[in-house]
């Protein structure tokens, strides 16, 4: 008799354990497809901010080429001689400043 119920307890030991594990292997696999469904989001964002930053740097070798360019003008008129061109830009951006000082004093 003590041998039969020995094994029956440990059986029901064992079974116990058992339903442990699957419980505990059913807890780990809903973290798997969670932590899997946040690196996915993470792979969207990603992606999504690559193709902000490409957009960006074309832009910005786009107005460093066009900066380039003006640059080149403004070498050229000073090359020329042009003291009426540079007394028209100082003016020109004199007058941008003051525009700016009115427009962002208005604003308060």
């Amino acid at each position: 008799i003590g041998l039969t119920t020995t094994r029956g307890a440990d059986q029901h030991a064992e079974e116990a354990i058992e339903k442990e594990n699957e419980d505990q292997l059913g807890l780990l696999r809903d973290k798997v497809t969670s932590i899997k469904h946040v690196a996915l989001e993470i792979q969207d964002e990603v992606r999504a901010h690559n193709k902000i930053l490409d957009a960006m740097g074309r832009e910005f070798d786009s107005a460093g080429n066009s900066l380039k360019a003006t640059m080149g003008r403004l070498g050229v008129m000073m090359a020329r001689g042009g003291s009426k061109h540079m007394c028209l830009l100082v003016l020109f951006v004199f007058g941008v400043f003051v525009a700016l000082y009115y427009l962002l004093r208005s604003r308060k």
